[in-house]
């Protein structure tokens, strides 16, 4: 479950950054608001390579290399942080 609540959690981070400029004049205080644009790329970052951490991890605690299924979409991840985090 860690994997996918990372990349959903990752979701409402992207989301909250995209807003932040919004959230300020609307006195939301949002991490993003709080913490600043770069702790929050930075937050994404690691949500997303968290994901396919955990993936490894569990593949390799359960000896099943069909958990490593996921890793085929790491290239897509990969286009994603360079767009946001880096």
């Amino acid at each position: 479950a860690l994997p996918v609540g990372f990349l959903a959690t990752a979701i409402i981070v992207v989301n909250n950054l995209r807003d932040r400029h919004t959230d300020v004049g609307a006195n939301k205080r949002t991490m993003a608001v709080r913490f600043g644009e770069t702790f929050t790329r930075i937050e994404y970052g690691a949500l997303v390579l968290g994901s396919y951490f955990m993936v490894t991890l569990l593949a390799r605690e359960y000896d099943n290399r069909a958990l490593l299924l996921p890793l085929l979409s790491f290239p897509v991840a990969i286009s994603q942080l360079r767009a946001v985090a880096f």
